[in-house]
C-alpha cells in the first residue's frame, strides 16, 4: 500500500536524479507540479535521500538477479538429489564384431526378444532390417519392406512381435515379425521419416520428418493406428522425439529451435522449454536426439554442438543439470546419439570425428572410459542388461561391447589371528571415513583376544587380484575390504540372525562390485546357518551408501531407535 511518505520520498528520489544528471529545467517544473498535484511542499522534494534512484534500481537489478539465481539452484538441487553415483559396471570390452550384416551403412539399432533369443536388429542404406543373434553373430531373419534406407527402428511393448521401421521413401511401416506380414503403412509424410516410436502404454504412436512435421496416431481397436494430430510445418526439421514415461506426453527436437515442445497428448497443447540457460532465443544447435532416463525423471539432449555437447534436464524443466561434452564434430554431417545404462548411472554418447564411444558418470560427468573400435562414423546405440552395449555405423559393422566382471578377481576369505594388525587397519581406515577416528581405542591384542580366542565376533576379509595373468596368485593379490559381523537372536522367529557391525572397502577399490560382494558373502552364511534376519546401521549421512542398501533389497527400519551405554554409564548401570 502506497502511504503519504512513501509517495513523497519517491517524488524526492525523482527530483534528485534530475538535480544530478542536469535536469534543471525539468526539475523547477517538477517542484511546481508535485505541490499542485501531490501536495508536496519543496523542502521535501529537496531534502536528500540516503540512496539514489539509480543505485536502489541497480540494487533491485541485482537483488532480482540473486533470486533468480538462488531459485535455480534450489530447483537444480532439487533435480539432482536423484543422480545416482557410478559403480564402476559398464562396458570396457570390445566382445564381439559382426561383420557383412548389409551391404550398405547401418543407420538404426535395437536389441528385442525373439522367442528366447535376444537379437540386434539392425537397419540400413540397403533397404533392409536384419535380425542377428546376439549370442553367435548369425543373421537369422531379414525383413525388407522399404524403397530406401531403414531410419529408425522401435518395438511395440506389449505386443513383441510388432515392428515398426521409418524410412528415407518417406513411410513408416508396421511389421509382424512372427509371419513376416506388414499390419500397417502410414504414408503421411512427404519427406524422410527419421524416427518413429510407440509410447510405453502401446496406445499411442508417433513420427517426425524432415517435412516439418510430426504426427501422432492413437491406437482404434477396428482400424489400427489413425492420425489424430499433426503439427506443422514448424520452423524446421523434427530431428529427435520421445515419449515421457506417463505416455500422455511427446517430447520434441526442432531445427532451427531452441526450444523442447512438450506435447500434451490431453489436448494437444505445446508447452516450451528454453534450452538456453540464459533464456534467450539465440539459436547455437539443434536437439539431435532424445532420451528419458530409466527412472524417468531426466531428459538427455544430444545436439550438434561442434563440441559434442549433450545436456542433461529435469522431466518439464528448463533447468541445466548436466552438460557432457564427446569429441569434436563436423555439425554439417554429425548424427550425434546416446543411450543409457539401464541402472541410469551412465550414459553412453557418440557422434565424434574420433568414432569412439564415451562412457558418461551422469552424476559427476566425468568420462568414465572411451570405446574405441569403429572407423567410421557411429550412427546408433542400443543397450541391454543381458546383451551389453551394440553400436553400429558406417563402417557397417554391429560391435557388441561388455563389462568386465571384475568380481572375478575378488577372493574372500575368514580372518585368522595374524591379520589382527590388518584388521585394525581396516578400522582405522573405516574410522576415517566416517568421520569417527577420535573414538578409536582399540589395538592388535583386543582384536586378537575378543576375535579369536573368546570369538566374540566374526571377520571375513577381501582381496582384489592385481593381475589375471597372474602365475603366483598369493602375491598378486591385494587386501581390498574386510567385514565384521556376529550373531544375534530373534524371540519372535526363534532364529539367529547375523549383525553386520562394520563393513569397508578401500577407496580405490570402490565401484567395482567388492562391496557387494561381502555383503552376498555373509547372506550366503545367514542362509547357511539357518538365520532369520540379516541386518546392520548405516549414518543417516551417508546417502549413496543408503541407496546401495534399498538397491540390494535392505529396507529402513525407522520405527526403532538405537540405544546405547558405555562408559561410565555402563558402570553405574552395572552397579545400580
Amino acid at each position: 500500500m502506497t502511504t503519504p511518505d512513501s509517495t513523497a520520498k519517491a517524488h524526492a528520489l525523482v527530483y534528485q536524479f534530475l538535480e544530478l544528471n542536469g535536469y534543471t529545467e525539468t526539475a523547477a517544473t517538477f517542484v511546481k507540479e508535485a505541490n499542485a498535484v501531490a501536495n508536496i511542499e519543496s523542502y521535501v522534494l529537496k531534502s536528500t535521500p540516503q540512496v539514489p534512484l539509480s543505485q536502489m534500481v541497480q540494487e533491485h537489478e541485482l537483488n532480482t538477479v540473486t533470486t533468480q539465481i538462488k531459485n535455480t539452484d534450489l530447483h537444480r538441487a532439487h533435480w539432482e538429489k536423484d543422480l545416482v553415483e557410478g559403480d564402476g559396471s559398464h562396458p570396457t570390452i570390445l566382445e564381439s564384431t559382426i561383420k557383412d550384416v548389409h551391404e550398405g551403412n547401418i543407420l538404426s539399432v535395437a536389441i528385442h526378444t525373439l522367442g528366447s533369443m535376444k537379437m540386434i536388429a539392425t537397419g540400413s542404406g540397403d533397404k533392409s532390417v536384419k535380425f542377428v543373434d546376439a549370442s553367435t553373430g548369425e543373421v537369422v531373419k531379414t525383413v525388407k519392406n522399404h524403397k530406401a534406407g531403414v531410419l529408425s527402428i522401435d518395438f511395440h511393448p506389449i505386443k513383441p512381435n510388432l515392428m515398426v521401421t521409418t524410412s528415407m521413401d518417406t513411410t513408416s511401416i508396421i511389421t509382424d515379425i512372427d509371419t513376416d506380414t506388414i499390419v500397417q503403412t502410414f504414408s503421411d509424410h512427404g519427406k524422410f521419416v527419421v524416427r518413429g516410436i510407440f509410447s510405453p502404454d502401446g496406445l499411442w504412436y508417433a513420427s517426425a520428418s524432415y517435412d516439418r512435421t510430426l504426427n501422432i496416431y492413437s491406437w482404434n481397436n477396428e482400424h489400427g493406428y489413425q492420425l489424430v494430430k499433426k503439427f506443422g510445418p514448424l520452423v524446421g526439421n523434427v530431428e529427435a522425439i520421445c515419449f515421457l514415461p506417463d505416455s500422455l506426453t511427446l517430447v520434441a527436437g526442432v531445427r532451427d529451435d531452441n526450444y523442447l515442445h512438450y506435447i500434451s497428448l490431453k489436448d494437444y497443447s505445446d508447452t516450451r522449454y528454453n534450452m538456453n540457460s540464459n533464456g534467450d532465443d539465440w539459436v547455437s544447435f539443434t536437439p539431435m536426439w532424445l532420451s528419458v532416463s530409466p527412472n524417468g525423471k531426466y531428459l538427455l539432449v544430444s545436439t550438434d554442438d561442434s563440441n559434442g555437447r549433450v545436456i542433461l534436464f529435469g522431466i518439464n524443466s528448463a533447468v541445466q543439470l548436466r552438460n557432457f561434452y564427446g569429441a569434436a564434430t563436423d555439425m554439417l554431417s554429425s548424427a550425434p546419439r546416446h543411450c543409457w545404462d539401464s541402472s541410469g548411472r551412465y550414459v553412453y554418447i557418440a557422434g565424434g570425428n574420433d568414432c569412439r564411444i564415451r562412457v558418461i558418470e551422469v552424476k559427476t560427468g566425468k568420462v568414465a572410459y572411451q570405446l574405441a573400435g569403429h572407423t567410421a562414423m557411429i550412427r546408433s546405440l542400443a543397450f541391454d542388461e543381458t546383451v551389453g552395449l551394440a553400436s553400429t555405423g558406417f563402417d557397417r559393422t554391429v560391435r557388441l561391447w561388455r563389462s568386465e566382471d571384475t568380481t572375478m578377481r575378488f577372493s574372500i576369505r575368514s580372518a585368522q589371528s595374524s591379520d589382527a594388525g590388518l584388521i585394525l587397519s581396516f578400522i582405522k581406515a573405516l574410522a576415517e571415513y566416517e568421520k569417527l577416528s577420535h573414538e578409536v581405542t582399540a589395538t592388535e591384542e583386543d582384536l586378537r583376544k575378543n576375535l579369536f580366542e573368546n570369538r566374540y565376533a566374526e571377520v571375513v576379509i577381501g582381496y582384489h587380484k592385481e593381475s589375471e595373468e597372474s602365475e603366483e596368485a598369493n602375491e598378486s593379490k591385494v587386501p581390498a575390504g574386510f567385514a565384521l559381523f556376529f550373531h544375534n537372536f530373534s524371540t519372535f522367529v526363534g532364529k539367529p540372525g547375523i549383525y553386520l557391525e562394520d563393513l569397508y572397502v578401500h577407496k580405490e577399490y570402490r565401484g567395482l562390485g567388492y562391496g557387494k560382494k561381502l555383503l552376498t558373502h555373509l547372506a550366503t552364511v545367514a542362509k547357511e546357518r539357518e538365520c532369520g534376519r540379516y541386518e546392520w546401521v548405516v549414518l543417516d549421512w551417508n546417502e549413496p551408501s543408503i541407496k546401495f542398501y534399498q538397491s540390494l533389497g535392505a529396507k529402513p527400519q525407522k520405527q526403532w531407535i538405537i540405544q546405547r551405554v558405555d562408559g561410565k554409564a555402563l558402570d553405574d548401570l552395572a552397579n545400580m
